[in-house]
């Protein structure tokens, strides 16, 4: 990733700075990286999910305002576009030359010849065999805790077996917790259990919205304030709550509320989808608005615990 040397001088860094304090290049850089992650300039965000990246702990909007203003004329760091994502303005440009080596190797190029090689590298001698052996064997043990039914399933091995995009470090992972509402304590457990995956943060596209899975999953398990009782209740050993319908009708809604979510991203009349289609029909409209009420009253359900 290319940092410009006259960052620290440069007006429109200034003039952000001005805005959001001395820690504007640390959003800066956090934007970037993800970017990076992203392998793109223009990725799926908005506002809140701008500012989580950018570790932003001051009131909302206010750096979202100060990453879109423009100056002179010209655009700010980040634009709002019309399917819903954002544009990190220049990015691609300033980093051509990487921009160039992941093409070529998405192509079968000298990048993907050498990323081939490292990997046959890594994967070969005894030592390699048995860090492997350790690392499913450890995989193993977490996905049996973390697991719904507390046998890692097919759905575990399949989890562990694809391919991660991103791998935060603790420090940004615990971070990103504290503004998402996820207790310090499962989102360290979580981490550990992601890194010891036989394919570390295998299957987790973005950790943001692993953190907002397992917020919604905490709680509806009633907010357990240890690890031994998370485990216990994603067991389902803990007695039904009065008036409701049990921890494992609270995974069920849970369920059901991250897969309407899903259908909801991907849905043709919503305006922020990137399938979206201005031809859309009435019925597709409806339909919108029908998922939209189902998953309101779902939450509902979920943060009241009512059947």
């Amino acid at each position: 990733m290319v940092v410009h040397p006259n960052l620290p001088t440069h007006p429109k860094y200034l003039a952000l700075k001005a805005e959001v304090g001395d820690a504007a290049s640390e959003y800066l850089l956090r934007l970037w990286s993800q970017c990076q992650s992203q392998r793109s300039e223009r990725w799926p965000g908005g506002p809140d999910y701008v500012e989580i990246i950018c570790g932003w702990k001051g009131k909302p909007k206010v750096l979202w305002k100060a990453l879109t203003k423009q100056l002179y004329g010209r655009p700010g760091w980040v634009t709002l576009n019309e399917d819903g994502t954002i544009t990190v303005t220049g990015w691609e440009e300033h980093n051509r030359e990487w921009m160039s080596k992941v093409k070529n190797g998405a192509k079968g190029g000298a990048a993907k010849s050498a990323a081939i090689a490292a990997k046959k590298r890594r994967s070969s001698g005894a030592t390699a065999e048995l860090q492997l052996r350790c690392s499913a064997h450890s995989n193993l043990i977490y996905s049996n805790l973390f697991s719904e039914e507390g046998g890692g399933g097919e759905e575990s091995r399949k989890l562990a077996t694809s391919v991660a995009p991103d791998r935060p470090d603790l420090r940004t992972y615990l971070e990103q917790a504290s503004l998402v509402g996820v207790p310090q304590w499962l989102a360290e457990e979580d981490w550990h259990y992601q890194e010891k995956k036989a394919v570390p943060w295998g299957g987790v596209g973005d950790p943001v919205r692993q953190l907002n899975h397992l917020r919604v999953e905490w709680q509806a398990l009633g907010a357990p304030t240890t690890f031994a009782a998370w485990r216990a209740a994603r067991r389902g050993f803990v007695p039904r709550e009065k008036g409701g319908g049990g921890v494992a009708e609270s995974i069920q809604r849970d369920r059901q509320a991250r897969a309407l979510q899903e259908e909801i991203d991907r849905h043709p009349a919503n305006r922020h989808s990137t399938a979206y289609s201005p031809t859309c029909t009435d019925q597709e409209k409806e339909d919108l608005r029908a998922k939209r009420r189902q998953i309101t009253e779902l939450k509902e359900k979920i943060a009241h615990g009512s059947t």
